[in-house]
């Protein structure tokens, strides 16, 4: 689960125990959804496809649509939403690894 908390979103804990919390009653002007790290899905798919030292090196090549969290972009120099590539690999040992 994640969430957007921003700095006018945050109340002090009624309870006192927490200090600051998000405040349930603050709303974002635009709904924003957050997904997790590449790492958290492309482990939890890699645990799916490996079975045995047979199916490995397994390389993954990935593209995705990332948003900047920025107050303004800058014109000509960069938008808000660009396109990140990673590259995800599994390997039987270190140097199989290292090699590749």
């Amino acid at each position: 689960e994640c969430a957007v908390v921003t700095h006018h979103r945050l109340t002090a804990d009624p309870s006192g125990e927490k200090g600051l919390i998000a405040d349930p009653e603050a709303e974002l002007e635009d709904p924003l959804i957050i997904r997790p790290t590449s790492e958290t899905m492309i482990w939890n798919t890699f645990r799916k496809w490996i079975v045995s030292h047979r199916d490995l090196p397994l390389k993954i090549n990935q593209w995705a649509n990332v948003m900047r969290w920025e107050m303004r972009t800058r014109p000509f120099l960069r938008t808000s939403e660009f396109l990140w590539q990673e590259g995800h690999t599994a390997h039987a040992t270190y140097e199989g690894a290292f090699d590749d």
